[in-house]
């Protein structure tokens, strides 16, 4: 392979993604989402001109008609070009979310990630690899900043979360078309990302033109600010284990000091962290932040847990099912 290819931006930029923020050793086995979209079959080559070990993931959602069968076609292809071992699924999205109560969108992201858990247990591998770019991470803060939300929300899509990595996390799209170009690697165009009526489309098509035309350089302005927010967003798990630390009565960080929690300068913030990994909601939380000094006792339920605020203390437990109001 050419030297321009290992030099491209987009190798520039994964190389420095997987090494700061992944943390993947060399030759760690990875399996790869792949659409036969332009993002995951950049993701592949990538992955590949690395030198990592490869097996490809493909979902067939049926959404598309002949276009769904012609990609799955493709990613067989190219599979076989490359002699990667495939694992394909077929899913009628639509009856999913038709069942779950739910959009079609979020009836195939589920779908897509509940496959992807069962072909990395069934593969021995620790991660999959999705493709995820800057411009979809641009898209992310809009939709969340929409909808209210914190340093997490405005963060956006992280590098990593449990088993999923991102690769392409910070590497602009035209870079990911320029990369492809470079080694003559074909792809295939997904004609519903032009269909406004998807919200992640409409952000796309009709609200992000409109900052490049106040700065040509706002998906640079963007990757640096998404960059300080990781930055900071760390910064501030730091700072409130710390305090939890300082509020827990008990080693086994079942009993909390109500009263150290409300006089904090974030009692929300803190008991946000403290419970949102049990189940809790922020519409939960935030009324019963409110009442942290309130001398009546008082409960609050997850699936998964139990809050008890009596004597000026938090008392969690966890719950079973039949427990449950």
């Amino acid at each position: 392979m050419p030297r321009a290819v290992y030099q491209h931006p987009l190798m520039q930029r994964a190389k420095e993604t997987i090494e700061r923020e992944l943390g993947l050793a060399p030759k760690e086995p990875i399996l790869v989402a792949l659409s036969g979209g332009a993002d995951s079959v950049a993701l592949l080559r990538v992955m590949l001109l690395m030198g990592f070990p490869v097996a490809v993931a493909h979902c067939n959602f049926h959404l598309r008609g002949d276009e769904s069968n012609r990609d799955e076609a493709f990613v067989v292809d190219l599979c076989r070009h490359f002699d990667l071992k495939l694992r394909k699924a077929d899913f009628d999205t639509n009856a999913y979310a038709a069942q779950n109560g739910i959009s079609v969108e979020v009836a195939a992201r589920d779908l897509r990630y509940q496959f992807f858990d069962v072909c990395l247990d069934e593969q021995g591998y620790s991660f999959v690899a999705v493709a995820h770019h800057l411009e979809d991470n641009i898209e992310t803060f809009f939709g969340n900043l929409a909808n209210g939300c914190g340093i997490k929300g405005l963060k956006a899509i992280p590098p990593k979360r449990d088993r999923i990595v991102r690769p392409l996390i910070d590497v602009p799209h035209e870079d990911i078309i320029s990369f492809l170009q470079l080694i003559d690697q074909p792809y295939c165009t997904d004609s519903s990302n032009s269909d406004t009526s998807i919200r992640r489309n409409y952000i796309r098509h009709n609200i992000r033109p409109q900052f490049n035309r106040l700065n040509p350089s706002f998906p640079q302005a963007m990757a640096r600010t998404i960059a300080n927010l990781r930055e900071s967003d760390r910064l501030l798990d730091w700072a409130l284990t710390e305090q939890l630390q300082r509020t827990a009565l008990s080693t086994e960080g079942s009993v909390y000091n109500a009263r150290a929690i409300a006089a904090s300068p974030a009692p929300v913030s803190l008991l946000f962290a403290l419970l949102s990994p049990l189940g809790f909601t922020r519409i939960r939380i935030v009324p019963f932040a409110e009442q942290l000094l309130n001398p009546e006792p008082a409960t609050i339920e997850s699936a998964t847990h139990k809050v008890v605020r009596r004597g000026g203390k938090l008392y969690i437990s966890s719950v079973t099912p039949k427990e449950i109001k």
